[in-house]
């Protein structure tokens, strides 16, 4: 449309590898979850990090155009899976504004959450990354909020145990963010 600024491109980079064992449980519902987020201008990518077992094939055929199926021709471990699978991507589609990386277990709840994410983002030009809350697995409960190092290197998991309804809604900095 005519005068309309387009939103931020917006990739969700899943990792996969050897998970034919949990396909029809933890990792279709991933991907669905990331599919399902209202977010207008995004792309939903699965990497495979040269599984064996034919999981990739099977998440192609599940999921066929709604999904970028990138497969790797070899295993560079989880670190390099999601940078080699990331310049993939761009070699194939586009260099995005904005990357998601979201291990294949990982269920999002909040199928918003981007828009907020892109917001905060866009607001601040100092801030390389976000993230947001992991839940308990009662779907009720903060596991992190991110994560602190101590002087001791320990991690210490922001808002443990609170509800969601406990956490505070203000940005808040942390120093270490898993790779979910």
């Amino acid at each position: 449309m005519y005068g309309l600024i387009p939103s931020p491109e917006v990739v969700v980079l899943t990792l996969n590898y050897n998970s034919a064992y949990s396909l029809k449980s933890i990792v279709y519902e991933s991907i669905e979850s990331a599919l399902s987020i209202t977010y207008q201008n995004l792309d939903v990518a699965v990497v495979d990090n040269c599984s064996t077992d034919r999981s990739f094939e099977a998440m192609e055929a599940k999921f066929g155009k709604d999904i970028t199926a990138l497969k790797l021709n070899r295993n560079y471990g989880y670190a390099g899976g999601n940078e080699f699978g990331f310049q993939s991507y761009v070699s194939r589609k586009s260099l995005p504004k904005y990357v998601i990386f979201m291990n294949n277990d990982y269920v999002i709840k909040n199928e918003d959450f981007v828009r907020g994410l892109v917001s905060f983002l866009k607001s601040r030009d100092d801030v390389l990354l976000a993230g947001g809350y992991n839940l308990q697995e009662d779907g009720l409960h903060i596991a992190d909020a991110r994560f602190f190092i101590d002087s001791l290197t320990n991690l210490i998991p922001r808002y443990f145990g609170l509800k969601k309804s406990d956490c505070p809604k203000a940005v808040s900095y942390v120093t270490y963010v898993l790779g979910a």
